[in-house]
């Protein structure tokens, strides 16, 4: 750990001592972070921290995202000329800063850190920049190299990141030998993300064996054994950042994860970059709220007053997009480029019946619990043409057992032609995988071409009408789906 040279009348407690010199590779940690990350015992860690904060050497602010909010740590400038090292560290208020903008990566990595297990004791952190992974986290016997992987990140970014690895890190190399980690340690946002992260995996061989992936929705990370082998190790000095004029304080304040409610703007403000025009139902049901609920347009409200999310009224209702500021920080938070935004207006020239029903379909399957995403999330080339689906659904049961099904909301493809072209990249032989597809047709007449068409190619695939789908709803009812005209359920 960094030694501390002892600059204060009185010295510090033993306890103090310690705890200072555990702080520097953990910036914004949460006490609980220290004690999973470190394995010191929080009996020693709660003393230490109150006696670092009434001598002025270390102070916190109360931050979450997609935890709840908790006292995260940092050091003072008093305290950061004690350490030997005389240059920028990710405690001083600009770097900080980042991390901020950060603060998702920083509760995820700092959590699958203190899950390893099989390299030993915790000897270092590092928090990297303009590289392929995110961060490195160091063991007594070895390193782990850790990735964080957002909603606004697709796959081909993914595997090109992946694809970068090794030349990043024979830049970043301390000896002679080219370093590789023990394991990849890949920290998601939800399902949906992990199934890009494997796609992206399984398209790089070397990789196999050594990826473990923690989809933050699911829960607390599980262990992770790892039993490889890392090479050498790498090294990046930390970067000198300006504040813009931009103090800690007016970041915090302005920021979403300083606020009340701080993991429900978070689901809320993720939501709406996936279906902009979001309804306040659709919020409600993203929240697990009932239709009386008040929490979801408390949320809006807030993510409006921050100038994240912007409202445009309409006959019994609003609805909500993200604004620039809101895509911009998103962008920043998972480490990608701001793609051109979709304004309101942008989102008015699409079809409004296509997207209020598959934004009614998908609320549907997430006010069940079910994973769901937004089908510009998945893109998958096959020469001519592709699959780009409108959703996707993570099913607990229906005819193909559980997994991912593709949704397509289709009420314009009503003949052969239209229905041919439709389902050409699902009957391709070089799909990556092979999902069922769950097809909303305009009529009875329509959905019989897509069965006739899908029949004959073996086409795993379920089908109803708009009509059913309003009149049963999709789930655990018999009269909503049929495959290839036998009724079926789902759910």
């Amino acid at each position: 750990m960094t030694a501390y040279i002892d600059q204060n009348v009185p010295p510090l407690s033993r306890d103090a001592k310690e705890v200072i010199e555990l702080l520097p590779p953990l910036p914004l940690a949460t006490i609980g972070n220290l004690v999973d990350v470190t394995g010191r015992p929080y009996s020693r860690l709660r003393p230490g921290l109150d006696e670092l904060h009434e001598a002025g050497l270390a102070n916190f602010a109360v931050l979450g995202s997609t935890d709840r909010a908790s006292p995260r740590w940092f050091l003072t400038d008093r305290a950061l000329p004690g350490f030997e090292s005389s240059g920028p560290t990710w405690h001083e208020e600009a770097n900080r800063s980042e991390l901020l903008h950060r603060l998702p990566q920083v509760e995820g990595l700092y959590r699958v850190a203190g899950s390893v297990t099989g390299m030993g004791r915790f000897e270092d952190f590092q928090w990297l920049d303009g590289v392929s992974l995110a961060a490195a986290v160091r063991y007594e016997m070895g390193w782990a190299a850790m990735f964080w992987s957002g909603s606004t990140e697709r796959q081909h970014p993914l595997t090109k990141r992946l694809e970068r690895l090794a030349p990043d890190l024979l830049k970043l190399t301390t000896s002679d030998h080219h370093p590789w980690p023990a394991a990849l340690l890949f920290v998601v946002t939800d399902p949906w993300q992990k199934e890009l992260v494997l796609r992206a995996a399984r398209s790089c061989p070397w990789s196999r064996g050594l990826v473990y992936v923690w989809c933050i929705s699911e829960g607390n990370p599980p262990e992770a054994r790892v039993s490889q082998w890392a090479r050498s190790g790498i090294y990046q000095p930390v970067k000198q950042r300006g504040l813009g004029g931009w103090s800690w304080n007016r970041r915090v304040e302005a920021s979403p994860w300083a606020q009340p409610g701080n993991q429900a703007l978070g689901k809320l403000l993720a939501a709406i970059a996936q279906w902009p025009e979001m309804t306040t139902k659709m919020g409600r049901q993203v929240l697990g709220e009932g239709d009386t609920g008040r929490s979801a347009q408390r949320c809006f409200t807030r993510l409006v007053q921050l100038d994240l999310a912007q409202r445009r009224g309409e006959k019994g209702g609003y609805r909500y997009c993200l604004t620039k500021r809101g895509l911009s920080m998103l962008c920043r938070q998972d480490g990608v480029k701001p793609p051109m935004p979709r304004s309101g207006q942008d989102q008015k020239q699409r079809d409004k019946a296509h997207e209020d029903g598959l934004m009614a379909l998908s609320g549907q399957f997430i006010a069940a619990g079910l994973p769901t995403s937004d089908g510009r999330r998945s893109w998958e080339h096959l020469g001519h043409g592709g699959i780009a689906p409108d959703g996707m659904v993570f099913l607990e049961h229906g005819p193909f057992g559980p997994g991912w099904h593709y949704l397509e909301y289709e009420l314009s493809a009503r003949g052969e032609r239209r229905v041919s072209e439709k389902l050409r990249g699902y009957l391709s032989d070089r799909r990556q995988d092979n999902f069922p597809v769950l097809v909303v047709s305009w009529n009875d007449s329509a959905e019989a071409v897509f069965r006739r068409l899908g029949r004959e190619s073996g086409l795993r695939m379920l089908t109803t009408t708009k009509k059913r789908l309003e009149t049963s709803g999709p789930l655990n009812h018999p009269d909503c789906w049929s495959m290839y005209g036998e009724p079926v359920t789902i759910g």
